[in-house]
C-alpha cells in the first residue's frame, strides 16, 4: 500500500513541466505602428507612417514603459508548459503575470498573451529580441490617441516595447536524490506500521 502511494505521488510530481526563465534585457524604447501625428492648430499632418520609433519621436508621445533606453532590466518568469499557465512573471519590477497565458508559437520560444489585446514574445538567447505589444482593441479601425508634449494630436494602433536579451542566468540543475533516499519514506512508514502492530499484539 505504501509503495503504491509513494510511486503515485512521485509520478504526479513529475507530470508537471515547469519552465524557469531568468534573463537580463536591454530596453530599446517604444515603437508606434500605423502612427499619425496632426498639428492641433491647423490640422497639418506632421507624420504618417507604418512605424515611429522612440529615437525618431520629435513630438513626445506617451511611453508604454518608463524605462530609460539602454537600461538593463531583469526578467523572470515561471511557466507551467503543460497547463499553459504563467505562474509568475516580473519585468523590471513590474508584475506581468496578471491575465497572462502561454500562447504556443513555434517561431518564438516565449509567447505570452494577455487576452486579445496584448502579446509578449520573442527569443530567450543572448542577442534575441523580445517585444511587448498592446492594441486598443481587435477592431483595426480603433487607435490609441493622445496629446503629445508639443501639444499635437497623435494616433497609433500597435504600442510596442522593444527588448534585447543581453544575459542568460543559468538555472542550477536539480540534484537527483540517491535511490536510498527515495526508499527512506517507505522504510520509515513500514517501520511505523510494524511498531504499531507489535504494540497491538503486546497489548
Amino acid at each position: 500500500m505504501f509503495t503504491g502511494l509513494f510511486l503515485a505521488s512521485a509520478s504526479s510530481a513529475s507530470a508537471a513541466s515547469v519552465q524557469n526563465i531568468d534573463l537580463r534585457l536591454s530596453y530599446g524604447g517604444n515603437s508606434y505602428f500605423n502612427a499619425v501625428i496632426v498639428d492641433q492648430q491647423d490640422q497639418t499632418v506632421l507624420f504618417n507612417g507604418d512605424r515611429l520609433n522612440q529615437q525618431d519621436d520629435a513630438w513626445g508621445l506617451p511611453r508604454l514603459f518608463a524605462f530609460a533606453v539602454g537600461e538593463v532590466l531583469r526578467f523572470t518568469a515561471q511557466i507551467d508548459t503543460d497547463l499553459g499557465v504563467v505562474q509568475s512573471c516580473n519585468l523590471g519590477g513590474l508584475d506581468c503575470a496578471a491575465g497572462a497565458m502561454l500562447d504556443p508559437d513555434l517561431a518564438n520560444p516565449l509567447s505570452i498573451s494577455y487576452g486579445e489585446t496584448g502579446l509578449f514574445r520573442g527569443g530567450l538567447s543572448v542577442g534575441d529580441s523580445l517585444t511587448y505589444d498592446i492594441i486598443p482593441s481587435t477592431d483595426p479601425l480603433n487607435r490609441f490617441a493622445a496629446v503629445t508634449q508639443t501639444d499635437d494630436f497623435a494616433f497609433w494602433f500597435v504600442w510596442r516595447g522593444n527588448f534585447t536579451v543581453v544575459e542568460e542566468v543559468v538555472q542550477p540543475a536539480p540534484i537527483p536524490l540517491p535511490a536510498s533516499a527515495l526508499l527512506l519514506p517507505m522504510a520509515l512508514a513500514g517501520l511505523g506500521l510494524m511498531r504499531w502492530r507489535q504494540k497491538r499484539i503486546a497489548g
